[in-house]
């Protein structure tokens, strides 16, 4: 079985320093993990000043010609969308933005032909990022069951074993992918995979939420993560993205092999605030107003600040707040 990645990148990201210490954190804990890198000719060309030194720790390197007008974003969309008919046998699919912190290898003894996990550990409905989800679904099709299915399965952790099915399910993938980035600019690929899934009378597998510990949601699943995945939209530990810099200025040598050994676990850790949540203060963190205020707060300080201040003025006297049983 294959360790799959996929990779478009150039100097000025820092994707492949991602992938570079994923796969390190991989080796690690799984003990002849056999690592296939596919990757686009884009990319390949950038393997100079030590980013070349990625190929070493691949088993294998597979590179594909696509068009350089498109952007890294969807040249890795299209990669990763028709992986399963770029890449020979049964492998686990695994996104850059992870770090691996425990065996993998037992996947290989799944019963599931094709296997990933509900995106953000939810049904679809209570999905942080719903409205922007469904209305990009809606753009695909506008099948009411389609609409109100619950599935919607987070592409970052796939498990696929090679056979037709599974074939001609990323075969559709990738067509209906294309498609809606010609005809309705739609660039991420969930919104497709979800509609593939519901098209093919839903053929993805659950599996356990350790193996695709999504921050911060994923609580529940955080003490016996196999996969912790980040989203590099702004929950990386600040000295994860550190080591990510240390990797590139080394040159990915020998030297920052033994650095990202020896401290990946304690920076995948490192968080500046840690809190646990639950219950109604749970459910509101998951709402547009929280979302809504934390723009504010990180954009709009003076306005985040009036309202604290007004809010602030009745705290103590019973103005605000009052519990319903009080």
């Amino acid at each position: 079985m294959k360790y799959l990645y996929v990779l478009t990148s150039t100097e000025n990201d820092s994707f492949l320093e991602q992938t570079f210490v994923s796969i390190l954190s991989l080796k690690q804990k799984t003990a002849n993990a056999f690592i296939t890198l596919l990757t686009d000719k884009c990319t390949e060309e950038t393997f100079f000043h030590g980013r070349e030194n990625i190929r070493e720790l691949c088993d294998e390197v597979v590179v594909k010609d696509l068009d350089r007008n498109l952007s890294g974003k969807v040249r890795s969309r299209l990669l990763k969308t028709n992986m399963r008919n770029l890449v020979d046998g049964d492998f686990l699919y695994i996104d850059s933005d992870t770090v691996i912190l425990d065996n993998l290898s037992e996947i290989e003894n799944t019963s599931a032909d094709f296997a990933g996990i509900q995106d953000w550990h939810c049904v679809f409905s209570k999905n942080i990022q719903f409205h922007a989800s469904q209305k990009l679904k809606s753009q695909i099709c506008t099948d009411e069951k389609f609409l109100l299915s619950e599935v919607y399965i987070n592409s970052g952790v796939l498990f696929v074993r090679d056979n037709q099915r599974n074939r001609d399910f990323f075969k559709q993938w990738n067509e209906l992918y294309l498609e809606c980035l010609q005809k309705h600019g739609i660039s991420q690929d969930q919104p497709t995979l979800a509609y593939i899934n519901y098209k093919n009378d839903f053929p993805i597998h659950e599996l356990d939420g350790s193996w695709n510990c999504q921050l911060p949601n994923g609580l529940k699943y955080f003490r016996t993560a196999k996969i912790l995945h980040y989203f590099t939209s702004g929950n990386t530990p600040k000295t994860l993205s550190q080591l990510y810099k240390e990797c590139k200025k080394l040159g990915f040598n020998k030297d920052a092999r033994k650095m990202v050994l020896e401290n990946f676990e304690s920076c995948a850790f490192d968080f500046d605030v840690s809190c646990v949540v639950f219950g109604n203060e749970y459910e509101i963190t998951r709402t547009a107003c929280y979302r809504f205020l934390v723009f504010l707060f990180a954009k709009h300080k003076r306005v985040f600040n009036f309202f604290e201040n007004v809010f602030s003025l009745g705290r103590g006297k019973g103005f605000f707040f009052k519990s319903r049983n009080g």
